[in-house]
């Protein structure tokens, strides 16, 4: 849709704006994140979450971001097989990412802040036992 808007005594049009594709929100995600000097781990673990992204978008037929929705993304997470903190990380990851796209403009709303933490069950650290104090003991008389 083409609208006439007198700017300062010059016609100009206005047009209104292309939904933001998924491949192209993923780069400008990527793009940002390497110009605010994100470590290369931290930058490989976006990609890994695009390249896992993408393909389920596409297999529900989802071409812009605004078509995740918070059903989308439970479905999404459904598909990962983390646990633990690395399901904890992998969501903030999701949520960094909804979030840009929400400060960018390109959806209404964050779907991705409603989605709850994964339960973490931690295993709990055990003290060694007397025979392997005795052997780690040994070790450093050597």
């Amino acid at each position: 849709m083409i609208r006439q808007w007198e700017v300062e005594g010059q016609q100009t049009s206005a047009q209104s704006p292309e939904p933001m594709t998924i491949q192209q929100a993923c780069e400008k995600f990527l793009a940002e994140a390497g110009a605010r000097n994100l470590r290369k781990p931290t930058l490989y673990k976006y990609g890994l979450l695009f390249q896992r992204g993408q393909p389920f978008a596409k297999g529900k037929g989802l071409r812009y971001v605004e078509g995740f929705n918070l059903d989308r993304l439970r479905e999404f997470r459904e598909t990962w097989s983390n646990r633990n903190l690395s399901a904890l990380k992998k969501l903030e990851c999701l949520r960094a990412f909804f979030r840009f796209a929400y400060d960018s403009g390109w959806i209404p709303d964050h779907p991705a802040r409603k989605i709850r933490n994964p339960k973490i069950e931690e295993r709990p650290t055990l003290p060694f036992t007397q025979e392997e104090v005795r052997r780690i003991l040994l070790l450093l008389v050597w």
